[in-house]
């Protein structure tokens, strides 16, 4: 709830305390135009409100004299930075933010933001493409639309001094290959399963039957506590880091196990795992292309073939819809050739009998 007084005096019309912000408000035409001046609780928040609120109405009159502030010509580290300043920063996926970011700025250092094309972005997209896959440079490209989206909002609503801009957003003018063109199916067997468990450390061993009885993701498994059990419902509680949604996962006998013999509060211990995991894999000769996600998506897709719905699947990998469960647990090719086998074992014609009947003459 937002107010216009703050330790007892009432804030200038055009400052307000908005959730223990101090932010500067104000309309021109009908369009509000809105910047945070920093946390309420700091002792200089007011008059640094005041000064910018005092440069804000200096530049509102300019504009209804007619003297338009020229939008000026930045370079697109420049806007990288304000994008993140003002909105990349504060979401729930900075860290990944800050990375594409950096990546980004790294590429088109020393180019105009106004001057960069759809041209360019195709340059970058291939580019990137040589060392990370097309997802992840889906990922890098969709921020980088981000950014521009913004700015251009930014601008429109004078949230910030104006920018030069392209006059469409080019990171939007280049298709996006779609995730399922190369969505990964591979699973690990059960041999393969048996051998990593074999072969693994007790520690590492905790963790990858952790991850397949529980189907969570590792940053997730990283965090668990035994303040995540619900001994009243016996599941699994807590949100995905990653998406931030609810999970709710029952907790079976062998992940009762892994509970009790717990030494502390966390229930699994990552010391160590990168190179472990890295060793285990080339000791038990699995392909250098095997990765520890594949062990969630290995859960779903065993989780299907026994015969679970899939709606239920959905809702124990604690995806948004049905659509994304489908994209994530696509059959691999064994198990397309598994659908040719079981037909031709339903379905049986003896080739003898569906010899063509001979024609008379």
């Amino acid at each position: 709830m937002s107010t216009r007084r703050l330790g007892g005096k009432t804030l200038p019309k055009g400052l307000l305390v908005d959730r223990d912000y101090l932010y500067l408000r104000l309309y021109e035409r009908g369009v509000q135009i809105q910047k945070s001046v920093g946390r309420a609780d700091d002792p200089g928040a007011i008059e640094r409100g005041k000064e910018m609120l005092a440069e804000w109405r200096r530049k509102l009159r300019l504009r209804r004299l007619g003297l338009e502030l020229k939008p000026r010509s930045i370079l697109f580290e420049e806007g990288a930075d304000i994008f993140w300043k003002h909105h990349a920063s504060k979401v729930s996926s900075s860290r990944n933010m800050e990375q594409r970011l950096r990546m980004l700025k790294g590429f088109f250092a020393g180019k105009k933001l106004e001057e960069i094309t759809y041209l360019d972005v195709e340059a970058f997209r291939r580019e990137r493409e040589k060392k990370i896959k097309p997802n992840s440079v889906n990922a890098e490209q969709n921020t980088m639309m981000a950014m521009y989206f913004f700015l251009d909002r930014w601008n429109r609503q004078r949230v910030i001094d104006p920018i030069a801009l392209p006059p469409h957003n080019p990171a939007a003018m280049v298709k996006r290959p779609h995730q399922d063109n190369f969505a990964r199916t591979r699973i690990v067997s059960p041999d393969e399963f048996k051998k990593l468990m074999d072969a693994a450390q007790p520690n590492l061993r905790r963790i990858i039957l952790a991850a397949v009885q529980t189907s969570l993701r590792i940053c997730d498994l990283k965090n668990l506590s035994k303040a995540n059990i619900n001994e009243a419902t016996n599941q699994l509680e807590g949100f995905q880091q990653k998406s931030g949604k609810r999970f709710t996962i029952p907790i079976n006998s062998l992940f009762r196990r892994l509970i009790e013999t717990a030494p502390e509060d966390k229930l699994l211990d990552f010391k160590g795992f990168g190179n472990q995991w890295l060793s285990l894999k080339k000791a038990c000769g699995l392909h250098a292309s095997t990765q520890f996600r594949d062990l969630r998506r290995t859960a779903g897709r065993t989780m299907l073939r026994e015969g679970l719905d899939l709606a239920s699947v959905s809702s124990f990998l604690g995806h948004t819809n049905l659509e994304q469960t489908v994209s994530y647990v696509a059959a691999p090719d064994a198990d397309k050739r598994r659908g040719a086998d079981v037909l031709q074992g339903i379905f049986r014609y003896e080739e003898a009998e569906a010899a063509p009947t001979e024609v008379r003459q």
